[in-house]
């Protein structure tokens, strides 16, 4: 009976040690996750959300798996899908604009879609303004692992992609004194000085200036930051 009870003493003792040892190396590798996160400058969701921050990356990796088997597709997102954010991340961050051939849409639905080309043109076939480089930053992958993303930034010129003098949407052509010349065919839709701040309307007016892409200001009108 004495041995019996000596067994379960013991068992309960390295139990406890066990939990123990665990709630300790918990605490140290939270302490030093949070410690990372907040000091590092290249993403402000783990500088603003230590730690937990992580579950983002371990879901960017699952997240296929889990969208096949149980929620939704990368096209079913409203107003801009999966598929359609990871382009835009992709080529504003990464300066990537290349994507695989083929795709996953259903052609045979109503609507309108740029479908992929047997032949695509080549680049110099393509009726675009690309000759004057845009010199900027672009963010290079070092490791993606499951848990977090480390990259760099490094100095890079990419191609504008803007109309031709004889394709550009001209506005005010014989209205305005000035008339405005649009020649990128995408730009900032409204959002207001009020809605995002200084810091936000002067980031994107030099980006937008450096793209060549108009800006709508939004129903607050024009601001020292515009």
């Amino acid at each position: 009976m004495e041995n019996i009870n000596l067994f379960v003493m013991v068992g309960a003792a390295l139990i406890l040690f066990i939990v123990f040892a665990l709630l300790v190396s918990g605490f140290i590798l939270y302490m030093v996750l949070r410690k990372r996160d907040t000091q590092q400058t290249q993403h402000s969701i783990r500088r603003n959300f230590p730690v937990l921050s992580h579950i983002r990356y371990i879901s960017e990796h699952i997240g296929p798996e889990l969208r096949q088997y149980l929620f939704e597709g990368d096209h079913e997102a409203k107003p801009f899908s999966r598929l359609d954010f990871q382009f835009i991340v992709k080529a504003g961050k990464y300066a990537k604009t290349i994507i695989a051939f083929g795709s996953k849409r259903d052609f045979e639905k109503p609507g309108f879609y740029i479908r992929n080309a047997f032949f695509a043109k080549q680049i110099t076939d393509l009726e675009a303004d690309n000759k004057k480089l845009i010199d900027t930053q672009k963010y290079v992958t070092d490791k993606d692992t499951l848990f977090a993303r480390h990259e760099h930034s490094v100095e890079a010129q990419i191609k504008p992609w803007h109309y031709t003098d004889r394709d550009a949407v001209v506005m005010g052509k014989d209205t305005c004194r000035i008339p405005y010349k649009i020649k990128s065919p995408v730009g900032m839709s409204g959002m207001s000085y009020g809605a995002l701040g200084d810091h936000a309307i002067t980031a994107l007016s030099y980006g937008l200036k450096d793209a060549g892409a108009y800006m709508n200001t939004g129903e607050g009108g024009i601001s020292p930051y515009h």
